[in-house]
C-alpha cells in the first residue's frame, strides 16, 4: 500500500480570506447554545462535558450525518 505524499497547499495570500471566513462563522453562531434533552443513553451523557445542542444530533441537519 502507498500513501500519497503530495498535499495542497495555499500560500500566504490565503490567510486573509481564513480570517474574514472564521470572522463570519464565530458571528454567526449563536448566543446560547439550547443544552436540552439530547436522547442520548446515560452513560454517555455521565461522561458528557461539553455543550452539544440537540439540534446537532436531528436527521434533518445539514450537518447531522457528516462528511462522506
Amino acid at each position: 500500500m502507498n500513501y500519497p505524499r503530495a498535499r495542497g497547499r495555499a500560500g500566504e495570500d490565503a490567510f486573509p480570506g481564513y480570517l474574514r471566513q472564521a470572522r463570519a462563522i464565530l458571528a454567526a453562531r449563536p448566543a446560547h447554545l439550547d443544552d436540552g434533552p439530547t436522547g442520548l443513553p446515560a452513560d454517555f451523557e455521565a461522561l458528557r462535558w461539553f455543550p452539544l445542542p440537540p439540534a446537532c444530533l436531528q436527521s434533518g441537519s445539514a450537518h447531522a450525518a457528516g462528511p462522506g
